[in-house]
């Protein structure tokens, strides 16, 4: 794939084969799941790889002096990979692994870097099918984040040390959890650690994390942990920059820690390679910087000063965030269908921004056709997408949206495909301290008209047997958008709002009212929007205004949870109701 172009209701894919001619096809929808980007070459200059894979190009490295820097999975894959080129492994049941190197190969030493110079822990046994959580929840995060106050993070990190507490009292009371602020709580975490040789710790972890396998023990804070960090990522993408650097600094290197445990054989190898004087592990610290443009062939590592040179140089930390000027569809760029996220704020993470239905953040009617699971792109908002469970979860959204998108074509089906339906309806009826009718605007989310009659009996607060439905509308085109329910959250920054507007004419006895619902962004867009259409009554005035979403209770529904999405449609047309006294008795 060269390209993809969005064309009127449908995308374009242009196609470049190895063999054979050019061509393009048409489809309704693209998921887009190109996975890591690497070089083709990592060896992009002499001695210097920008990363492990293809692990076949480590084979060419010399036994010398080699500098990897992480200490993840990917890190222990590369130091394995040259390992085995100079070397063989030796596995006795019933002994530690041994290593034994190759003619020449007494020459290879390797030093394994990151920031705190710990080793990744050993995999730790937890249930599986995993336990709900009690506390720190999916449904909890969900609540904050539909409060969308500032404080979010700090609301959720109280959470967070609430789950902890309760899954684990013992540790919360020994690294004094209470009382650590969030921006202590890493420091904290790693403390006991830092203190300790890696190696030595590895072993003592190693030991611990075999017998747990073995009784059957999982240790409370740790499967709290990594539970939790799953229910903690949803808050990432509605977070400041200002939050989200303190996310990335304080809470996720805990998370990582927790959620990348690496096998037993890994570690045991890595004990097995320091034992026979092959490998080492040195601290980065903050202040460090890689030097890979000198004379010589690798890298030169500098910290605090001092300086150190590495023949071969192996950059192992993994796939990083890329900027949206790195994505290879350019048309979509272009036709901001995929919008750079940091183009109107440039202290936005790098990539591209995309909802929870993982389609691109943009007005552009394509975006909705466009499901992005390009790692590298959406990384930056979405920092824990790598792994397996993630990887499941992503696949069940974007199926059951696709799913969803062929229903809609299929005959029988509601507006937009979805079963469920937004409804405004105008009721009236008698109160017994009114001396003349009274009347409401009641907003309900169903299938149908009629749907909604108990519902509305049930609601009334007036003399029983006198309701009944005066106008009624479906909501599904306002203000130039089409409208639809659907169960991601939108991507645009525009909403639904439904105005009651006042005011006089001057010919009847009593305020006229007009309702209308308007989209715009900022509140007071929708306000100044709607007072416009009244400019002829004297003392114009906003009654009521709602956010749409609120004015459903969209929040509150039990059952499936839906979204209000506007898509922009050119063909703008007034509002269609239906004006007819039905009685409720």
């Amino acid at each position: 794939m060269t390209d993809i172009i969005a064309d009127g209701d449908g995308l374009r894919v242009l196609v470049s084969p190895k063999r054979g001619s050019a061509f393009e096809r048409r489809f309704d929808q693209v998921a887009l799941a190109t996975g890591h980007q690497w070089p083709k070459e990592p060896e992009v200059r002499p001695g210097y790889f920008l990363s492990p894979w293809p692990a076949g190009a480590l084979q060419r490295v010399p036994a010398t002096n080699v500098g990897i820097r992480g200490s993840s999975l990917t890190a222990i894959d590369a130091a394995v990979a040259l390992d085995v080129a100079h070397g063989t492994f030796i596995e006795t049941q019933g002994d530690k692994i041994g290593y034994r190197a190759n003619a020449g190969g007494d020459l290879l030493h390797m030093t394994i870097m990151s920031r705190k110079g710990m080793l990744p822990e050993a995999d730790f046994h937890h249930p599986v099918p995993c336990e709900p959580l009690a506390i720190c929840t999916a449904e909890a995060i969900d609540r904050l984040i539909d409060t969308e106050c500032d404080t979010l993070l700090d609301s959720s990190y109280r959470l967070f040390k609430r789950g902890l507490a309760h899954a684990d009292p013992d540790y919360a009371a020994r690294i004094g959890l209470d009382g650590l602020a969030l921006e202590d709580f890493a420091d904290r975490y790693f403390a006991e650690r830092a203190d300790v040789d890696p190696f030595v710790w590895a072993d003592a972890n190693l030991a611990e994390a075999r017998s747990n396998y073995e009784l059957g023990v999982t240790v409370p804070w740790r499967y709290a942990i990594l539970r939790m960090h799953e229910v903690l990522a949803r808050i990432v993408p509605h977070l400041d920059p200002d939050a989200l650097d303190r996310f990335g600094r304080f809470l996720k290197p805990v998370f990582v820690d927790e959620y990348a445990t690496v096998p037993h054989l890994s570690i045991e190898r890595l004990l097995a390679l320091h034992r026979a004087g092959h490998l080492d592990v040195s601290a980065l610290g903050e202040d460090y910087r890689v030097d890979s443009h000198g004379a010589e062939p690798g890298a030169t590592v500098i910290i605090d000063g001092e300086r150190r040179h590495f023949p071969v140089f192996i950059d192992a930390t993994g796939q990083r965030p890329l900027a949206a000027d790195r994505f290879p569809f350019r048309s979509l760029l272009e036709q901001g269908v995929v919008p750079d996220a940091a183009e109107d704020d440039p202290e936005e993470p790098k990539g591209i921004a995309v909802d929870e239905g993982f389609h691109p953040v943009s007005d552009e009617p394509a975006a909705a056709r466009i499901h992005c699971l390009s790692m590298p792109f959406i990384l930056g908002r979405h920092p824990f997408i790598q792994g397996i469970t993630s990887s499941h979860e992503m696949g069940g959204i974007v199926g059951s949206d696709l799913a969803r998108a062929v229903a809609e074509q299929t005959p029988g089906r509601g507006a937009g495909g979805y079963a469920m339906k937004l409804f405004a309806i105008y009721v009236g009826g008698e109160h017994p301290e009114a001396h003349i009718e009274i009347h409401d605007v009641r907003f309900v989310v169903a299938a149908s008209i009629r749907d909604i009659y108990d519902q509305l009996r049930a609601e009334w607060w007036g003399t029983p047997g006198t309701l009944h439905v005066d106008c009624w509308a479906e909501i599904d085109h306002a203000d130039g958008f089409d409208v639809s329910l659907r169960p991601q959250r939108p991507s645009g920054k525009k909403k639904l709002y439904f105005v009651n507007l006042g005011g006089y004419d001057g010919l009847g006895f009593a305020e006229q009212h007009n309702n209308m619902f308007v989209v715009a962004t900022p509140v007071a867009d929708a306000k100044a929007q709607a007072l416009r259409s009244i400019a002829g009554w004297t003392d114009a005035h906003r009654d009521d205004l709602y956010e749409a979403e609120k004015a459903f209770a969209l929040d509150t529904m039990i059952g499936d949870r839906f979204h209000i999405h506007l898509t922009p449609n050119a063909e703008r047309r007034p509002p269609r109701f239906t004006c007819r006294y039905t009685p409720l008795r």
